[in-house]
Parts: structure tokens; sequence; C-alpha cells
């Protein structure tokens, strides 16, 4: 159940159109992940935050590649 509550979460934070509205809301839950006990969860939310951590390098490309 906690791997596919981190997926859903995970889901949410890279699909929907209004993602950055919700960012601050998601991001607490896909962090929780990390410290679960199953390996597997851990490793989804990793996979999660990085995917996420992608989308917004590519979101803020130009004011990233200016600092």
């Amino acid at each position: 159940v906690r791997l596919e509550w981190v997926r859903c979460v995970g889901a949410w934070m890279t699909g929907l159109r209004e993602r950055v509205d919700h960012e601050a809301r998601l991001l607490p839950y896909a962090l929780s992940g990390l410290t679960d006990d199953n390996p597997q969860v851990v490793q989804e939310a990793l996979h999660v935050l990085d995917a996420v951590g992608a989308l917004h390098e590519a979101d803020h490309a130009k004011e990233l590649r200016d600092s």
C-alpha cells in the first residue's frame, strides 16, 4: 500500500497540469517515503524525487542557467 501511495504521489507530482500549484502539498508525502522500512518504497521515493527534480530543472532552465 505504501509503495502504491508513493507511486500515486509521484504520478500527481509529474503528471498534473497544475503540478506546481500542488507541489508544496505533495512533497512531504514523497519525502516520507525516504524513511520507510521497505527498501522498495525508498527506491520509488528516490525515483519520484529524481523525476520531480528533472521537471523542476526543465521548467526553470533559464533561471538556473543565469544563476
